[in-house]
């Protein structure tokens, strides 16, 4: 009888213990936010790159991100990151944040490349997608950029690039 107590006692505080640590995806989830994209970005070659302040996001988006709503972030908690596809040969080619996870000390942001069918009618202008998201600033040592069938787009480490 003293060992069935004292095993209900362990399993109940085991369960205890366990209930109050949170899940590790819960825990470790962050959500970025969706500044800008468009497919009009300026021209360049594929690349990721970190903003640390509103006049840096601003001249190096261009017209995209606007003074504004640069100025309006909380810069001391976050920053933002862009993300460029290069040069493509026709309309129709874009990209999306699709989820962003923590995992140990890197940041991934996956993002969602679109493509045009390939039987589509599309206009024949050369595009420069791109995607400008809000990160936190602090809580890793990476930031790893993939698309959604997980090919590496480009990695930071956020504050040195």
């Amino acid at each position: 009888m003293r060992h069935g107590v004292w095993l209900l006692a362990v399993a109940l505080g085991l369960v205890a213990c366990r209930a109050q640590e949170p899940a590790l995806d819960q825990a470790l989830t962050v959500e970025p936010m969706t500044l800008a994209r468009s497919a009009r970005c300026a021209p360049g070659d594929a690349r990721v790159r970190w903003f640390d302040d509103a006049d840096a996001l601003v001249a190096g988006t261009g017209s995209l991100v606007d003074a504004g709503t640069a100025d309006g972030l909380d810069w001391r908690s976050q920053a933002a990151v862009g993300v460029w596809l290069g040069e493509r040969p026709t309309a129709g080619y874009g990209l999306s944040l699709a989820d962003s996870r923590q995992q140990g000390d890197r940041l991934e942001l996956v993002v969602r490349r679109q493509t045009p069918p390939a039987d589509a009618m599309v206009a024949q202008v050369i595009t420069y997608p791109c995607l400008i998201v809000t990160v936190p600033r602090t809580g890793y040592s990476t930031l790893q950029v993939v698309d959604d069938d997980g090919a590496n787009l480009g990695r930071l480490r956020p504050g040195v690039e």
